[in-house]
């Protein structure tokens, strides 16, 4: 399978990106000129043990620092993960991010097992996957909300997945990448001090609008930091990463700019499904700062000759042609998007 990601602007010409989650808030300034101070220490190593980093993240999801793995992003702290389990079966939901299959398929011989979301169930998990955790699972992968469907799993199945996965020795990772900007979705982090199975992982990529500084950490028992972290590189943090983390989760604690994010996604959210389903374009309920869209119309392509690009969910695995996933933008470029697809479609 072709290796795809939102936010290709280098091999297509636009001027709007639809196909990217970010807060459409954008990046707080305290962290945009943490980054440019950043700049004076360019000539120093940054520090390979993160202890600031660490530890402004562990006082904001009130944890301890030896409970936070700092990583390059949220890619490199999955595939970091895997190989530090080795597992020989993977429990994978389809569809969902395509980053945890790939990590997979670097352990030799490792088999990768499906368990289908289904249209009809609004491509929820439900209670059918407790099925799936059997004793010859080896790791779990759940994205809570889910990417591309934006569908949480609902908290009291939750809960009994991560009992289950502890029962049977399964690690279980939950991916709350998009946790914070979601309507209702909760986090699981105080469950890791009962459960030592359980791992949570987050990313400030979405959440405060830096994908491009690469930021993402791990919260776990102290024992599995201490042994995921051997398979990471040392000074795997940049100093620029170190400065947004720090400024980021600063940022974070005060409070007004995730309340400010989360009204204006739920406004603007309502807004799309609403004129969307006018140009009956299927909006599949879900809770995330991006839409997961169905119809029979091709919206790729049009829109991308349009100078908009949006992300065709056509390669995730268990998806086929037709499903497409829109981000949640500001009013006026959320309008221009309605604008352009009511010329796309009639």
């Amino acid at each position: 399978m072709e290796i795809v990601h939102g936010g290709d602007i280098y091999r297509n010409r636009i001027r709007l990106d639809f196909s990217v989650n970010t807060n459409p808030l954008g990046c707080p300034e305290t962290v945009r000129q943490a980054l440019r101070d950043a700049a004076d220490r360019v000539e120093v190593y940054p520090d390979p043990a993160r202890m600031r980093v660490r530890a402004e993240i562990a006082r904001l999801y009130g944890v301890k620092a030896e409970n936070v793995l700092a990583g390059n992003g949220a890619s490199e702290l999955i595939m970091a993960v895997t190989r530090a389990i080795s597992p020989g079966r993977v429990l994978l939901t389809a569809p969902s991010f395509y980053g945890y299959e790939r990590a997979a398929q670097s352990v030799p011989g490792c088999e990768i097992r499906w368990h289908q979301l289904k249209q009809e169930e609004g491509f929820a998990v439900t209670e059918r996957f407790l099925e799936e955790l059997t004793d010859d699972t080896d790791l779990c992968w759940l994205c809570n909300p889910n990417n591309p469907t934006g569908a949480g799993v609902e908290p009291g199945l939750l809960r009994r997945i991560i009992e289950r996965c502890e029962e049977r020795g399964i690690d279980l990772v939950v991916d709350e990448c998009f946790t914070e900007l979601a309507e209702q979705a909760t986090t699981v982090i105080p469950l890791i001090r009962e459960y030592r199975r359980l791992h949570v992982l987050k990313a400030y990529t979405k959440l405060l609008a830096v994908p491009g500084v690469r930021f993402g950490f791990l919260i776990s028992a102290e024992e599995n930091v201490e042994r995921i972290e051997a398979f990471l590189p040392e000074w795997n943090l940049s100093v620029f990463a170190e400065a947004a983390a720090i400024a980021g989760s600063k940022e974070l604690q005060k409070g007004d700019y995730l309340r400010k994010a989360k009204a204006l996604i739920g406004e603007e959210r309502r807004y799309l499904t609403s004129e969307l389903e006018k140009l009956s374009v299927r909006v599949i309920p879900g809770q995330a700062n991006y839409l997961f869209l169905q119809t029979d119309r091709e919206l790729f392509r049009p829109l991308l000759e349009r100078g908009i690009l949006i992300r065709d969910c056509a390669n995730y695995h268990g998806l086929e042609r037709g499903y497409y996933r829109v981000a949640v933008r500001d009013h006026e470029v959320n309008e221009e998007l309605i604008r352009t697809m009511r010329e796309v479609l009639h």
